[in-house]
């Protein structure tokens, strides 16, 4: 199952800022966008990026702050004790796409499609099966082939919501459940 969010006004116009701000501090601190399409400005990906992680967090009831800054370590969100990267595209059937096996740094990536004011989940995948299914796929002739899966590929947003809980919550006759139990945890941690 996916999931298709409108954002509000106030959701777009804190994008928006939020967005710029991101844009402008990365590219003052050295660091270059990853982008992959050409047809969009660095600018344009990091609002897309704001508006994706804000439906996540707010699909998730998660804890979100577009106006914290710093340097992108691979994690946007978290849940508990998970932690989630966010990715974002403008293409309908986009893949969810890394650097490098390697650049996936979280317990979980989740894929969002932006189009405007709506923003769709597709799902998401843990790092271990990320690592495991993906395939490597060129883009463009300006960036070297990158892996990939697709959105047929991705758990559905149920599954990675039911991970969530499971990490939150205990079983009744167990103890806390332990993160480190869960699939997503390759032995790097």
């Amino acid at each position: 199952m996916t999931l298709l969010l409108r954002l509000s006004d106030k959701d777009m116009a804190k994008a928006t800022q939020a967005g710029a701000f991101r844009s402008q501090l990365a590219r003052a601190s050295g660091v270059g966008n990853q982008k992959i399409d050409l047809n969009r400005s660095d600018s344009e990906i990091d609002i897309d990026g704001i508006k994706s992680e804000m439906a996540v967090a707010k699909v998730f009831e998660l804890e979100y702050d577009p106006f914290h800054f710093g340097v992108d370590t691979g994690v946007d969100l978290w849940s508990g004790d998970i932690s989630i990267d966010v990715k974002s595209t403008r293409h309908h059937n986009g893949h969810l796409i890394f650097k490098n096996t390697d650049a996936f740094k979280s317990n979980v990536a989740i894929l969002c499609v932006v189009k405007g004011i709506t923003v769709k989940v597709c799902g998401g995948i843990e790092r271990v099966l990320f690592k495991k299914n993906h395939k490597r796929i060129k883009f463009n002739s300006n960036y070297p082939s990158c892996p990939a899966v697709t959105q047929e590929e991705l758990q559905p947003v149920e599954d990675i919501w039911r991970l969530m809980i499971k990490s939150k919550f205990a079983t009744e006759g167990t103890a806390l459940y332990d993160y480190k139990s869960f699939p997503f945890v390759d032995k790097k941690g």
